[in-house]
């Protein structure tokens, strides 16, 4: 599965952009070939919004780009700040229980050097995953890789915002561990679930 992520910072009005995401550019997206879903992310103490849209190929995502564009345009015009693009592949996405409307979210951006990439999704697979799915609260996890740079998203979603913050802990522990493997810890950004589209 591949995955195009639109990070807008600086956002002004967040609530403004998911009504135009949700009333005008869904039924363009749908239309797309290989389109296989959407979620919207706010983190509303930062002024962040965040939309991914998940597709079937490379080929599929890329070729829904030319149609898109104006709505891109559109969406940062609503919401404010400005936006960046990114590509990423799905290498893990696994569900415990159905992330809806008012989940919450972390999402942690990770860096390590591309010929690392294998191995760290095997021992994310192998070591980090099961501990995250056993998390009381916790909904779904993901895992987005750009085999190309090493750069990574890793995502959890939770039933409540009180889940997320108990499991801060046990997330501070994985992420010790992650880093003696070398990989490295940008941002955690804790957002609302505000969209959630799946064919």
């Amino acid at each position: 599965m591949q995955v195009r992520v639109i990070t807008v910072t600086g956002a002004t009005d967040i609530d403004a952009g998911v009504d135009l995401i949700r009333d005008q550019v869904l039924p363009i997206v749908v239309t797309q070939q290989g389109y296989r879903g959407t979620t919207v992310s706010a983190d509303r103490a930062n002024d962040l919004l965040g939309i991914i849209t998940m597709w079937d190929t490379v080929e599929d995502r890329d070729a829904s780009n030319d149609a898109l564009t104006q709505s891109r345009i559109d969406v940062a015009d609503t919401v404010g700040g400005s936006f960046t693009v990114a590509n990423f592949e799905q290498v893990v996405l696994e569900a415990v229980g159905m992330p809806a409307v008012g989940s919450a979210l972390s999402v942690a951006r990770l860096s390590m050097s591309p010929e690392n990439v294998e191995g760290n999704i095997a021992y994310f697979q192998s070591t980090p995953l099961p501990d995250m799915l056993a998390t009381p609260g916790v909904q779904a996890v993901r895992m987005m890789v750009n085999r190309e740079t090493g750069d990574a998203i890793v995502g959890m979603v939770f039933a409540d915002h009180d889940s997320l913050s108990t499991a801060a802990g046990a997330a501070a522990s994985r992420r010790e561990a992650a880093t003696a493997k070398g990989i490295q810890f940008g941002d955690v950004s804790i957002r609302e679930i505000l969209l959630i589209d799946v064919p």
